[in-house]
Order: C-alpha cells, then sequence, then structure tokens
C-alpha cells in the first residue's frame, strides 16, 4: 500500500484515480476552498482531504507522509483572458509540486496534455518524440501546459528528480455537466446542432487509470513521456456514437470556417453579457478543425489492448 498525494483530487482525472486506487492505497487529496465533491462524494470519507491552493502545496502537506504524487491541477480555458491565471497555476503549481517532490525525495507523475506537445500547420500525426515548435495554434493553455513540463524535465535532469510526463488526449470519463471534456456528453444529449470537423484524439479514464496502476506497480520506466491515447477519431462519428446511446439525434451541421466565426462573435457577445468565460474561441476552433492521429503504441507496450470508440457508453 503506498501513500498518494492526488492534487486537484475533485476534478475528472483526479476523482478517477482516486476511485479506482481508494481500495490498495491510502489516499490524500489536495482541493481548494469551496470546492465541490460531487466526483468524490462516494469515497471522501476514506480519503484525506488537505484545503490547499496548488501554490500552497508545500505549507500544508509538508508534514504528510507521502510516497508518491499525482499531480492532476489545472485550469483549463479556451478564453485567452485566462492566460495570466492558467500560467499562475499551471505553472507555478506544477513549481510548487516539484518542490513536495524534491523535499520528500519521492517521484512525481506530472499530468499534462496532448496540447502541451504543440500544434504546427501540416503535422498529422503526433508521438512521444515530437517536439514542440512555438506557433500562432498553439493556445495559451497549451503554452502553459508546455513550459510546466520544463518544469519538470529540469527536475529530472538538475535536481536528480524521479518523474513521469504523462499527456492525455482528450478524456471521456464521468464528470459533471457542462464541466471540463464532459461537455461533449451535455452538449449532444441536449440535442445542439453542430459537430467540429476535425479528427484526434480521445483518452477513457479507464485507460488512464489502468496505466496509473502499472506506474505504481513499477512497470513503467520512469523519466519518460507518455502519451495517453485509447483512440483516434473524428467529431462527427464520436458525436455519432455517444447520440446513438441516448438515442438522440446525431449532430448534422458541421463547424465549417463561416459558421465558427459567427459562433465566436455570437460566444463573445453572450461571455460579456453574462460575465462568463468565453468557450467557442479561435483556439477551439483550430483544435476541433484540425485533423491530427495520436500514437498510443508506447503505452500499448504496457496495456496491449486501448479502449474503442464504443467503449464511450459506460461514461454516459
Amino acid at each position: 500500500m503506498k501513500k498518494i498525494l492526488i492534487t486537484g483530487i475533485n476534478g475528472l482525472v483526479g476523482s478517477s484515480i482516486a476511485q479506482a486506487l481508494i481500495n490498495d492505497h491510502q489516499i490524500i487529496g489536495t482541493i481548494r476552498a469551496n470546492s465541490d465533491f460531487q466526483l468524490i462524494n462516494n469515497i471522501k470519507n476514506k480519503i484525506t482531504l488537505v484545503q490547499s491552493d496548488i501554490r500552497e502545496i508545500v505549507h500544508h502537506t509538508k508534514e504528510q507522509d507521502l510516497d508518491i504524487i499525482i499531480h492532476t491541477a489545472a485550469i483549463v480555458s479556451f478564453d485567452p483572458k485566462n492566460k495570466a491565471k492558467m500560467d499562475d497555476i499551471n505553472i507555478n503549481g506544477t513549481i510548487k509540486a516539484l518542490k513536495l517532490a524534491q523535499l520528500k525525495g519521492i517521484p512525481i507523475i506530472h499530468f499534462s496534455s496532448t496540447a502541451a506537445i504543440g500544434r504546427t500547420p501540416g503535422r498529422t500525426f503526433v508521438d512521444e518524440n515530437n517536439k514542440w515548435v512555438n506557433s500562432s495554434l498553439n493556445s495559451a493553455y497549451a503554452i502553459s501546459k508546455h513550459k510546466s513540463e520544463e518544469k519538470v524535465w529540469n527536475f529530472i535532469k538538475n535536481k536528480n528528480g524521479k518523474a513521469i510526463i504523462l499527456n492525455p488526449s482528450i478524456i471521456l470519463g464521468k464528470g459533471k455537466n457542462g464541466e471540463s471534456s464532459y461537455k461533449i456528453f451535455t452538449y449532444i444529449k441536449k440535442g445542439f446542432p453542430f459537430y467540429p470537423v476535425g479528427n484526434t484524439g480521445f483518452v477513457t479514464t479507464r485507460d488512464i487509470n489502468r496505466f496509473i496502476q502499472k506506474i505504481l506497480e513499477d512497470k513503467v520506466l520512469w523519466n519518460e513521456r507518455y502519451i495517453l491515447n485509447s483512440f483516434n477519431a473524428s467529431f462527427f462519428d464520436l458525436f455519432k456514437e455517444i447520440a446513438s446511446q441516448y438515442n438522440v439525434k446525431t449532430p448534422f451541421i458541421p463547424l465549417t470556417k463561416n459558421i465558427s466565426y459567427i459562433l465566436m462573435k455570437l460566444d463573445f457577445i453572450k461571455s460579456k453579457l453574462l460575465q462568463k468565460d468565453r468557450t467557442f474561441t479561435k483556439s477551439s476552433y483550430h483544435s476541433g478543425s484540425s485533423v491530427i492521429q495520436y500514437s498510443n503504441a508506447k503505452i500499448k507496450l504496457y496495456l496491449k489492448e486501448t479502449d474503442t470508440i464504443s467503449s464511450i457508453k459506460q461514461y454516459l
């Protein structure tokens, strides 16, 4: 049994990992003040919860007896106005998590994103060997996660640290309506008619949890990057599969450039009127219209098989 600290334990990834590990390990989780416990409510009494902003994690957890850190806490946003906040939480939060790992002399699993590998015009296949290239296609979120990764590599190379960087593609799992990638399920269930025209990678929380188990069993090489990707699919095919499971109409209007431009303007106006973050921006348009295949060959060395598009019914 390991004593595992999960940052962002009430989020989509952190909660799923906690649910998978709770019976075999001692779980400590960080949460922010006024956090929502919806995704961990059934195991809340089995977890040691520590109220802490990720930037103050060293102060609040330095007395905890820990074997490993799983760092999932981050801010994900396509709204350009959140750039400073993402830099602060995603980069500085990672620095603090690494400082705690160094202080304790323990390894850390850092959750990044395929976005951190970067987007460049013409690139249609991505594996762990791809290098970051500065590009206008890289969102503020992608840049913040890339810079976070640089801190982890520095921890490995210059501070004799032990770490693994995980780059999940779009995560499919049980979440909260309207939040994170679970928005996809909510969107289709409500019968919205549009679908992005691109192709990308998707990873289920079940495959994420299976890979985490392999790491904890010391069956995975440390100080490396792993792309977490269950399958590649077009957004249309994914939306069609989800719609069939909900028994609702499949989105049928492709998000062409002209339609997207109109929707971006409407989304901007809506965000101003309601004082809410924008959800459909130039970055999200590029993400949804790109045609990219993400490799999962490296994780299949450990998992053998990964989930397929038909596996998503377990998350509805």
